[in-house]
């Protein structure tokens, strides 16, 4: 068979050029699998957990491995996750990689946090990024730590309360768990909304669980009376 300038006839120079190809796309897939996984969910801690074990076994539950930790605060450090922290240098990234998500988890945040991000403050680095993300269409979800107290007129518990209704109305979805309850036991909600009542029904229950000093939001009983579950105090 002729062989070319190359000295290879036509079988070699194809079986070589297979080769190249196939060590080519060796080395782009082996680049592809060292490449970091980019996050589905972007969590946020800016303050400390009072059980941070408990509290990131329910994170993995409810939104799966795929989570990636930012936190603000420099006296803050976690060993169970990989977590980066936050700086103002660093905010162009952080801005980069929420804008990828599907989901933004805001953890334990100070009760002075949920009063600014409900005024739409957004001086903060934590406020702006957590506030943007709701203007993108986020999925942007708040757990509380703490039980809300029950409707008192002019108190710090009537602020806190409306910091809670104003961001459920800006769209935020808001958790309170009883994370001091038995270790083996699902966390109850301490605070029921319309939206724990949506979710409820779209899982086709017929009745949610909470716990027994649990409030009650009036939407959320106007929905488990529309949608016919049953609330129950445990």
């Amino acid at each position: 068979m002729p062989k070319g300038g190359d000295g290879l006839d036509s079988l070699e120079r194809q079986a070589l050029i297979a080769r190249i190809t196939a060590e080519v796309c060796r080395a782009v897939d082996a680049a592809q699998a060292a490449k970091p996984e980019a996050p589905d969910t972007l969590a946020i801690i800016s303050a400390p957990l009072a059980l941070p074990d408990r509290i990131f076994k329910q994170v993995r539950e409810t939104f799966g491995g795929n989570v990636r930790y930012l936190l603000f605060g420099d006296h803050l450090h976690y060993e169970q996750v990989p977590a980066v922290q936050g700086t103002p240098e660093g905010e162009q990234d952080y801005i980069e990689e929420a804008a990828g998500v599907e989901t933004v988890l805001l953890l334990s945040p100070r009760t002075s946090t949920l009063s600014r991000l409900a005024k739409g403050e957004d001086e903060g680095l934590l406020e702006d990024l957590v506030l943007r993300t709701l203007l993108w269409g986020k999925d942007v979800h708040i757990w509380l730590d703490f039980q809300p107290m029950r409707f008192k007129r002019n108190t710090f518990f009537e602020k806190v309360l409306d910091a809670i209704e104003a961001l459920e109305d800006m769209g935020v979805t808001v958790t309170a768990f009883d994370w001091t309850a038995e270790l083996g036991s699902k966390p109850l909600l301490t605070l029921v909304t319309e939206r724990d009542m949506m979710d409820a029904g779209q899982a086709g229950a017929q009745e949610l669980r909470c716990a027994s000093n649990a409030i009650i939001t009036p939407s959320a009983l106007d929905k488990a009376a529309e949608l016919n579950i049953r609330i129950v105090r445990v």
